[in-house]
């Protein structure tokens, strides 16, 4: 799962099986006093986890399912949901400095639930939010930064309409953690993935502002470019740039396009 770094009162969701049914059930009844329970979490630049373990008596009750509870300093706190509807799925949650590292990617939880439970984990990727401003759609898109690929960006376009600079419309993208783009090269293809055939292919865009700190890169689109594409059709895009100095290829941004229909000529 993903969450944005810097989070605070995170509700994390975890499942857990039971090892003595054949079925997939979940383990059901298991509390901050099961004996045996433990939640290891290690953060990608640490040589160990942390564990918070019952015998330790660092392990904290939830008082309010769907309410964050702040562990007390060295816990972490678990609940079951439901041993009924949800059999086996469990609240977890940490302190929000977990949330807080620099420079990490992700974080690793195991829950051990003793005797009867499956050993559990959940991995966390710890993302970056930057902005791509799409200019003339009607607002800016919150795009998440996972290492230099972004993702979860989102393009809204109108069949046949065009996209251009100077109508304020262009589709321009800014991000500080890419590699220097000077004297690169960028393009953006959009594949249909209901017949896997790139509906705009290599469309080659310019770099207004490259090299330290925040770079932008930029797309116009015509009304030949944009009449193509199928309204209500499952769209993703990529930006991908060459890299002056060793001609290597980067993926900058990665996402979905929903494509409206036209009514007027």
């Amino acid at each position: 799962m993903q969450i944005p770094r810097g989070s605070t009162s995170v509700i994390l969701p975890i499942k857990v099986l039971d090892t003595a049914l054949a079925n997939g059930s979940g383990k059901v009844d298991l509390t901050y006093l099961t004996a045996g329970l433990s939640i290891a979490v290690r953060a990608e630049n640490q040589a160990a986890p942390t564990v918070y373990a019952t015998s330790a008596s660092n392990v904290q009750d939830v008082t309010t399912l769907g309410t964050y509870q702040a562990p007390s300093t060295g816990k972490a706190r678990i609940k079951e949901i439901s041993a009924g509807f949800q059999a086996g799925d469990y609240e977890i949650h940490l302190a929000d400095s977990w949330y807080a590292l620099a420079s990490v990617r992700w974080l690793l939880l195991t829950l051990n639930g003793g005797s009867g439970a499956a050993q559990t984990d959940l991995l966390i990727e710890l993302t970056d939010t930057v902005t791509a401003v799409i200019a003339g759609l009607g607002s800016t898109a919150n795009v998440t930064v996972i290492g230099p690929v972004i993702s979860s960006s989102l393009l809204s376009l109108v069949r046949g309409d065009d996209y251009y600079q100077n109508d304020g419309r262009a589709l321009s993208f800014s991000a500080s953690n890419w590699p220097s783009l000077t004297g690169a090269s960028v393009a953006m293809s959009f594949r249909n993935l209901g017949t896997g055939v790139n509906d705009l292919a290599n469309k080659a865009g310019t770099i207004p502002v490259a090299g330290s700190g925040s770079q932008t890169v930029r797309f116009e689109l015509a009304t030949a470019e944009t009449a193509i594409l199928t309204p209500g059709a499952r769209y993703e895009f990529d930006v991908q740039a060459t890299l002056a100095t060793s001609s290597h290829k980067t993926t900058l941004l990665r996402g979905r396009v929903t494509v409206g229909a036209d009514y007027s000529s």
